[in-house]
């Protein structure tokens, strides 16, 4: 069966227990959803009509509905704008992902319906592996990273009695903490703006994700939750102009830095 190409038009989500999460960084069950690099949807594979349709919702009685307390998704259709939309809840009824097909009607066939019961069972097991991710403050939270070079160089180590300067832009950096599976991840966010810290597996799956605007962030990830392989914690500002990435190698007793690579 052919499948028609979609033109997806993606949107930012509500708030979830685990912050904002925007679609358009969401990677599951290994499709990269991400502008920057070749962008594939979610739902790419339903099969779409040009037709005009009239509104729907749909409540698979295998995952359930509002009323049941269990996770469900549900479909819009727009005969005005030729849109549909997909939405994508968790047992609490938080939006999970949201999803808009431009100029397409969605077909609600046994394979659709089944193609997006599959896609919320792996939003919902990506939320639950996530939420295992333990962090815990820095005992150094109060710390002040003193001026440097550029962002990948090391802080400088402050001197007695005197104020080190801040940096002007965003800073991060992310290490690991001896020998255990524990990174710390360490911020400044002079403007407050909206900043994300992810992580992801070697597919390119985002396994945690966490919004940040408080203007210093110092926290521990324990990663031991996680099966061993290799992960890639990232810090980024909403646009993606700040990036700061660190590969680790993750086994059952320590997460170890992969050196050469940070950016």
């Amino acid at each position: 069966m052919n499948l028609y190409k979609l033109s997806i038009a993606m949107k930012t989500v509500v708030n979830s227990p685990k912050g904002t999460w925007t679609a358009a960084v969401l990677m599951v069950a290994g499709l990269l959803v991400n502008g920057a690099t070749s962008a594939q949807s979610l739902t790419s594979d339903l099969v779409a009509s040009t037709a005009r349709s009239t509104s729907q919702a749909a409540y698979p009685a295998a995952t359930g509905s509002p009323s049941t307390g269990r996770s469900y998704w549900r479909v819009f259709t727009s005969p005005d704008s030729r849109t549909s939309t997909i939405r994508f809840y968790n047992n609490d009824q938080q939006l999970l992902y949201e999803e808009t097909l431009a100029g397409r009607y969605l077909i609600l066939s046994r394979k659709n319906v089944d193609r997006l019961d599959k896609v919320l069972a792996q939003l919902t097991s990506n939320q639950l592996l996530a939420s295992n991710l333990k962090t815990t403050e820095s005992p150094q939270s109060n710390q002040v990273f003193g001026n440097r070079a550029s962002k990948n160089e090391a802080p400088s180590v402050a001197k007695p009695g005197v104020e080190p300067q801040r940096p002007a832009g965003p800073y991060a950096e992310i290490l690991p903490i001896g020998n255990s599976t524990k990174v710390v991840v360490r911020m400044l966010n002079p403007t407050k703006g909206r900043m994300a810290i992810f992580i992801r597996d070697e597919r390119g799956n985002e396994v945690y994700r966490e919004i940040v605007t408080q203007p210093a962030y110092n926290r521990h990830f324990d990663l031991k939750p996680l099966p061993s392989g290799h992960y890639t914690v990232v810090v980024t500002n909403h646009n993606g102009k700040f990036l700061y990435e660190r590969p680790f190698q993750l086994t059952s007793s320590t997460a170890l830095l992969v050196s050469g690579v940070a950016r």
